[in-house]
């Protein structure tokens, strides 16, 4: 297994994108009929591995080109210093 060395991938390979399946269309069908239904369709969709993805990826993603960028820069001021 290859190692990940940005912390930023690390993250976003954590949290894979999914596709719907019947079933969570089936469930959010079903969530719009009930409130108690719609409640624990709400409770499962905070907690899933899609809605976990797109948290991260709006906390994530904005900052991510300004991290990127002050990494290069380290990068050529920790060389220039070592020459």
């Amino acid at each position: 297994m290859a190692a990940i060395d940005d912390p930023i991938d690390a993250v976003k390979n954590q949290y894979p994108k999914y596709s719907s399946d019947p079933v969570d269309v089936l469930l959010d069908v079903v969530a719009e009929s009930h409130p108690f239904a719609g409640m624990a369709n709400a409770i499962r969709n905070f907690f899933s591995k899609r809605e976990a993805g797109e948290r991260v990826e709006a906390l994530l993603g904005p900052s991510n080109g300004t991290y990127a960028s002050m990494r290069r820069g380290l990068t050529l001021l920790s060389r220039s210093i070592t020459s």
